[in-house]
């Protein structure tokens, strides 16, 4: 997996434990950046990688790899990148951090109108950014995933950038990789921890980004991941729908409960 506190490490140990695989004990989890991975599966060095697109893709290009199972699959809408800058800077300039979440927020819309992947699969195929074959890049944003041995099917929602509240800053999703840095002996449960966790998300900022603008907003920050989906308005339903595929639901107003309900899991986590 790329980096031990990044969500494809989370949702491979998720994915490993919902089998009852211990991955401190059953298998061995290595660090390997992305843009190798497959080198490393050719050399023999990994038998095996958790990472995103388009890095699966390229693999099966090569005939390398065999994808068992992608990360909508593991958890439907999972966030994977974040826009982080640091509390200081956020409260030096304000205004600055507000243009900066009403850019990012733009160019994800952009991204995900249909119309743009391919000049988005263009962009990002460039030498001076991933230095990829456009192809793979863009069958990666339309969903065109090879599953195992199945015939290539588009997988709806494979990846969306800012439909649903996918922009958003849950903290709902900020407690659920908590959970798991619990979960895995990564920190112990308390209260402060808890808190700094949930803090880290900024829903507050970014409505305020938003003031006074026709954009719609989710009406609250906090969900029950994997939770039916009550009916509200479609900007909420992203959090309602954040199911993972073995049907747990996550509460964040209870942490302790939900990692204890694991079975496997780390000595320390109880």
């Amino acid at each position: 997996m790329v980096h031990p506190f990044s969500p494809h490490n989370y949702e491979l140990r998720y994915f490993l434990g919902s089998a009852g695989v211990d991955p401190d004990r059953d298998v061995d989890l290595v660090v390997v950046p992305p843009q190798y991975v497959v080198d490393h599966l050719r050399s023999g060095a990994i038998d095996g990688f958790c990472v995103g697109a388009p890095w699966p893709t390229v693999g099966v290009d090569e005939g390398l790899t065999r994808v068992i199972a992608t990360k909508s699959q593991i958890w439907r809408f999972g966030p994977e990148k974040v826009l982080g800058v640091r509390e200081a800077d956020v409260e030096a300039d304000p205004e600055t951090a507000a243009m900066l979440i009403r850019a990012a927020k733009r160019a994800l819309e952009w991204s995900d109108a249909p119309q743009n992947r391919a000049e988005l699969a263009r962009i990002l195929a460039s030498p001076d950014v991933l230095d990829l074959d456009e192809g793979a890049i863009l069958r990666s944003l339309t969903g065109e995933i090879p599953l195992d041995d199945a015939p290539v099917e588009t997988i709806d929602d494979f990846v969306v950038f800012d439909r649903g509240g996918a922009a958003f800053p849950w903290p709902s999703h900020a407690l659920w990789f908590y959970s798991q840095m619990v979960r895995w002996g990564q920190t112990t449960h308390t209260t402060e921890r808890l808190r700094l966790a949930a803090e880290a998300y900024r829903p507050d900022l970014f409505r305020a980004a938003f003031a006074g603008m026709d954009v719609m907003l989710p009406a609250t920050g906090a969900e029950m991941d994997g939770a039916p989906g009550p009916s509200r308005p479609a900007t909420e339903q992203m959090a309602a729908h954040d199911s993972f595929f073995d049907g747990r639901v996550f509460d964040p107003a209870d942490v302790p409960a939900y990692v204890a309900g694991f079975s496997v899991r780390a000595p320390s986590a109880g």
